[in-house]
């Protein structure tokens, strides 16, 4: 099976900007999408979390409410306390491109459009986590 090349198929400052999120979040998503394993998923331990403040130079809070803003606008998920998954509608990185395929296929997103160009994504991880 051939790989699809080892890039993200969106930046992260493209989507935190989608959702009008701020740069810590864009900094957030993007160190958890540098060290998740091939599953999307990042695990953070209290001893990561504390790596991953000193590496983004962040205050906990500031961590937390970036955790919080990426899982509320679906752009992870959170299934378990302390681990964290990459949208794989959005994010097809470290896999095969059939694996890749079949996960998204886990995963149910609904965009809706209002007047004035605003838009909700409403997603149902509860199947891809599984």
């Amino acid at each position: 099976m051939k790989y699809e090349p080892k890039v993200m198929k969106v930046y992260a400052k493209h989507i935190t900007r989608l959702f009008d999120m701020p740069r810590s979040a864009q900094r957030t998503l993007g160190y958890i999408l540098d060290f998740m394993n091939d599953d999307n998923e990042l695990t953070i331990a209290s001893g990561g979390k504390t790596k991953m403040l000193d590496k983004l130079g962040m205050k906990p809070q500031t961590l937390n409410n970036a955790l919080c803003m990426l899982v509320k606008n679906q752009v992870l998920g959170n299934p378990y306390k302390g681990v964290y998954i990459a949208n794989p509608a959005v994010f097809t990185y470290k896999k095969k491109w059939g694996d890749v395929l079949n996960q998204q296929k886990k995963f149910n997103a609904t965009i809706s459009y209002k007047n004035g160009g605003t838009f909700t994504i409403k997603g149902d991880w509860s199947n891809g986590t599984n």
